[in-house]
């Protein structure tokens, strides 16, 4: 039983991404997926003071429309030390917060300017902090003129996957019938977030992973394997 996951490139994705990824064997990141503005392609929850704070990576939007993630640019370069002076000063007395943060800090400010890019070497970077086994490939390497749950499952099948594992989202747009007919087995997971130590009061589910790396650091990975998901 090989077990595949696809989602689109996040930007800094929330804890539960991270959970789906313990869960298989192959992590496809779907950079072929359309673009949607205020969409969570561009944009991560952080925590504040004053409860949650939104980062947004601003994009050209005259691409944005009927586009793929992996086409889209960032307008302009002024939100990168915005994020990272954001971040320090939201999580400068986190208790891991230097073991990461110039790390994080570097990869915003050297990425280019295609957001999928950049979403994606931030993945892996958090992916290899919570020591993740799975295989992370792109559906860009697989071509595909098909769409909807068709487009699933051939990326699936293209990997040697028999088990689709999907979010909790996937079941209001995914044909269960397909998956069934193509001998795919359909498998929904739901993450159900447990509290860890945080900054700034009591405990705020939804976060961006980044508030559990500098809060708990190498534990971040026990956290996950620990966490309370529903299949």
């Amino acid at each position: 039983m090989k077990r595949i996951a696809i989602h689109q490139p996040n930007y800094i994705p929330w804890t539960g991404y991270f959970y789906k990824m313990t869960m298989v064997d192959v992590f496809v990141i779907l950079d072929t997926a359309q673009f949607t503005k205020n969409g969570y392609q561009n944009r991560a929850m952080i925590k504040s003071p004053t409860g949650a704070q939104w980062l947004t990576q601003p994009v050209k939007l005259a691409e944005g429309a009927f586009r793929p993630t992996n086409e889209i640019s960032f307008a302009g370069d002024r939100w990168r030390m915005k994020h990272i002076e954001t971040i320090r000063m939201n999580y400068g007395r986190a208790k891991f917060f230097k073991d990461y943060f110039d790390e994080f800090a570097y990869l915003i400010e050297t990425s280019g300017e295609n957001l999928s890019r950049l979403n994606i070497d931030l993945i892996k970077w958090i992916s290899d902090i919570l020591d993740l086994k799975c295989t992370i490939t792109l559906a860009s390497d697989f071509p595909t003129t098909l769409v909807s749950t068709e487009r699933l499952i051939e990326i699936v099948k293209s990997v040697g996957g028999d088990v689709y594992l999907s979010g909790k989202g996937g079941e209001n747009y995914q044909d269960h019938k397909l998956f069934e007919k193509s001998g795919i087995e359909l498998q929904v997971v739901k993450f159900v977030s447990s509290p860890y130590p945080q900054l700034w009061g009591e405990y705020l589910p939804g976060l961006s992973v980044i508030d559990l790396i500098f809060n708990c650091g190498k534990e971040s990975a026990t956290y996950l394997l620990n966490s309370n998901g529903a299949q």
